[in-house]
């Protein structure tokens, strides 16, 4: 190897002091960030020539690679280490790709959302994972690393979902994700992460498709539709009297386990449903839902849905006279749902929660972080919670694969996975197993007053709904 292919990977290396243990300095760049995981990671390079990294440092654009040899350091041997990694695609030792960083290097991370398109309010849950990690990487990082996050958009259309993975995956080279919004987008690559050993930790999904049977790619944080929509219907019934429970809902992996749940709660009640109602995600209008509805005689009508079509329904209904108690899941409890029913569902809409309010008094830390990192977005926004609770689960993954000096890598990032129990101030009462990565076991129900979404309840087990997965 000779010096003039140091150009094609690094530029601008030189190096600091002599003998056995030197630095070498190169220009900080994606290639050489993954040149220098490289040789950590694997020890031996060619020919037989063993380069032990004792230490990598940022300076000034630069990375200062401290390494031992036990021969004199020699140049050719680590520009072939590095141009064997050169795409970062090289197989480690432990066969994973992209998914390993040196004690001194940031941690990658990426987020899949909605930054444009009809959906893009679902993307400040990426301002919500951004929020939480500036605020761990301001006091300090996690076990010594900074967290880098990375967040595409998809439009959540996941059609588009495999291309923007594979700009994440390949060139920011992300060696986990956190938080992709949406069911049908995170199943739109799970094969892709599985085959990159890129795990997904905490898809802002309740599809129990995903998790069921578990693999060593997706971690769900947001509990199963199932019992999440029982949980709704119950309090409904219970606490609201209603009798006549109607459900609007998406032919899918998010509509289809809602309807499950919402038909196997009422037989508990005694009771069945007053109607089911198909809708189109990209219907732009639902007058004959409502219609339907309306006819049903419903009290309460469910859909389950993020806020855009829930808040047409809502208005569609209002045009024929038809003004029942509303109720959704969590992602629908959004600034944007009351801005776009100019809030006349305000004291009669309610939404199930796993998530904490953005006003309660818990919630403090939350709101100052994204205040002061994301200014740009409200506290208010349920997506940004969602966005920072996901990002707590992905943390304290992140924290226990690097307990104790480990290296962050695929390996140690499954067994943490497969091992978390998290109950925190924002996530309560996380479970994984290796036998079992699904979400949350409680919710609690807030109530839409005015443009903010209040406590109603406190956490409660939500009931045993049979998931449709599995």
């Amino acid at each position: 190897m000779h010096r003039r292919d140091r150009g094609r990977l690094l530029s601008g290396a030189s190096q600091i002091g002599r003998g056995g243990s030197a630095y070498w300095r190169f220009k900080y760049s994606n290639n050489a960030y993954c040149f220098c995981e490289y040789i950590r990671l694997n020890h031996a390079c060619m020919g037989g020539i063993e380069i032990l990294v004792k230490d990598i440092q940022v300076h000034r654009g630069s990375l200062l690679v401290k390494y031992f040899s036990r021969r004199n350091p020699l140049p050719s041997a680590l520009i072939a280490c590095g141009l064997l990694a050169s795409a970062c695609g090289s197989t480690s030792s432990s066969g994973s790709t992209g998914t390993t960083a040196s004690s001194a290097a940031p941690i990658r991370v990426g987020v899949i959302t909605a930054l444009s398109g009809p959906f893009a309010a679902l993307g400040s849950e990426g301002n919500g994972v951004q929020a939480y990690f500036q605020s761990v990487n301001a006091h300090g990082g996690i076990n010594g690393h900074k967290v880098q996050v990375f967040v595409g958009n998809d439009q959540f259309n996941p059609a588009l979902t495999p291309g923007v993975a594979a700009q994440l995956v390949g060139q920011d080279r992300v060696q986990m994700m956190c938080g992709i919004a949406g069911s049908a987008d995170a199943a739109a690559i799970k094969p892709f992460l599985a085959a990159n050993n890129v795990p997904d930790v905490a898809p802002a999904s309740g599809t129990p498709t995903l998790v069921v049977p578990p693999t060593n790619t997706e971690y769900e944080v947001i509990p199963p539709y199932e019992p999440l929509a029982a949980s709704l219907v119950k309090y409904a019934v219970n606490v609201l009297h209603k009798t006549k429970i109607a459900i609007v809902y998406t032919n899918d992996d998010v509509g289809l386990p809602a309807l499950a749940g919402a038909k196997w709660e009422l037989q508990q009640l005694h009771l069945s449903l007053a109607a089911q109602v198909q809708f189109s995600l990209t219907a732009t209008s639902l007058a004959p839902q409502a219609a339907l509805l309306k006819q049903s005689g419903a009290d309460f009508v469910i859909l389950w849905h993020v806020a855009a079509p829930l808040a047409l329904l809502v208005n569609d209904a209002a045009q024929i006279g038809y003004n029942p108690t509303w109720g959704g899941g969590f992602f629908a409890a959004t600034p944007s749902f009351a801005q776009l029913t100019k809030n006349i569902t305000s004291g009669n809409a309610y939404f199930v929660s796993p998530l904490d309010s953005t006003t309660a008094p818990v919630s403090a830390g939350y709101r100052a972080a994204v205040t002061k990192y994301q200014p740009s977005v409200s506290t208010t926004d349920i997506n940004v919670m969602q966005g920072w609770t996901l990002g707590d689960a992905c943390g304290a993954v992140i924290a226990k694969a690097t307990a104790n000096g480990q290296s962050f890598s695929y390996s140690n990032l499954v067994k943490a996975a497969n091992s978390l129990s998290l109950n925190d101030a924002y996530v309560h009462g996380l479970n994984w197993t290796p036998k079992s990565h699904l979400g949350l076991s409680t919710a609690q129900v807030l109530r839409q007053e005015g443009s903010q979404f209040i406590s109603v309840t406190g956490y409660e087990p939500m009931p045993n709904a049979p998931l449709t997965a599995g």
